[in-house]
This record gives structure tokens, C-alpha cells and sequence, in this order.
């Protein structure tokens, strides 16, 4: 699945997923458990809006869903802030989707390994329904906006090293959704 262009040229997206693949599972799901921690410590993300599913190889897939479409490039600097807060990088976590980049439908079977991919618990990794997906809930992008204006905003906006080092644009993309 990727990401498509809006009918004024932007690319957009109603989800954000991120994708973890590390040599070892153990060490993909370490990842998951600590960004899972900063959804709901830095943005007050639940459980119910976080659904995780094994890729079918060396990895999982973390997405949150929302009701309306959002800026592709406003969920790139979401995910720049996930990986501030966790410490990890773009090769351990990748960005997805983008209008190149698509991410493989869950319950699907891994192009390698033949494996199908399935939904696990966020917090013990066993597999759980297949229709997990079903009971996923949406953020709403007035509430997703509200997470990261109450919450993120006021605490970094004025740390230098938080807006040069890593790159966190708070006036240009992410201010989109924080006016």
C-alpha cells in the first residue's frame, strides 16, 4: 500500500506505520515495546489506536490509523520525533508509507520467507486474531494535533538541539497541524 496524492498535489496518507527489521526478533521487538512507551508517554497514544503485526521475516510493522487524510510530510516529522524520544534511526525504523515506499498488507505471506505476516500482541508479541485489525480505533486528526500541541510542543520547541540536531521542523511541516 502507498501513500497517494491528494487531488491538490500533496501526498497524503490515513495511516503512518513504522517498520521495524533487525537482525534478531528479540531486538525488533526491544523497538516496538520502547516506542509503544512514547506513544502513550509523549503523545497520551493508547493501546486501541496502536495495532502491530509481525512482517513474516526479521521485523514488525506498528501503524496508527486516522479518520482523515494528513500531509505526508506532517507524518514524517511525527516520526522524526518518535525516533528522537527512542534514540533509534532510520535504518532500524523506516518511515512507510510513502508515495515510493509501500507497506506489505498485513496477513499477507513475507516475499522471502513464504511466512504470513500476522497481528501480535503490542506488549508479549503472541499472535492474536486475525480480525484484529477490525477493532483498531482512528485518530481523529484534530486529536492527533491536539497530542502533539499539548503534550510535545511546549516541552521542545525552544531546545536547540532537539530543532537543529534532529532536524524537527516545528515551524514549517508539523506547524500545519499545530495551527
Amino acid at each position: 500500500v502507498f501513500a497517494p496524492k491528494s487531488k491538490n498535489g500533496k501526498t497524503v496518507s490515513k495511516f503512518i506505520t513504522f517498520d521495524f527489521d533487525f537482525e534478531k526478533l528479540k531486538y525488533a521487538q526491544k523497538a516496538v515495546t520502547k516506542v509503544i512507551e512514547i506513544l502513550e508517554k509523549e503523545f497520551g497514544i493508547e493501546e486501541e489506536y496502536i495495532l502491530v503485526n509481525y512482517s513474516g521475516n526479521k521485523g514488525y510493522h506498528l501503524s496508527l490509523f486516522f479518520t482523515e487524510y494528513i500531509d505526508i510530510r506532517v507524518l514524517r516529522q511525527f516520526y522524526s520525533l518518535v525516533l528522537f524520544f527512542s534514540g533509534y534511526n532510520t535504518r532500524e525504523i523506516e518511515f512507510r508509507p510513502t508515495n515510493v515506499q509501500g507497506v506489505k498488507l498485513p496477513l499477507s505471506k513475507h516475499p522471502l520467507t513464504k511466512e504470513k505476516s500476522a497481528f501480535v500482541n503490542p506488549y508479549t508479541f503472541e499472535k492474536i486474531s486475525d480480525y484484529a485489525m477490525m477493532n483498531v480505533k482512528k485518530l481523529e486528526r484534530d486529536e492527533f494535533s491536539e497530542m502533539i500541541r499539548v503534550e510535545v510542543y511546549p516541552k521542545y520547541k525552544n531546545d536547540p538541539y532537539f530543532t537543529t540536531k534532529k532536524k524537527i521542523n516545528f515551524t514549517g511541516d508539523l506547524a500545519n497541524i499545530l495551527d
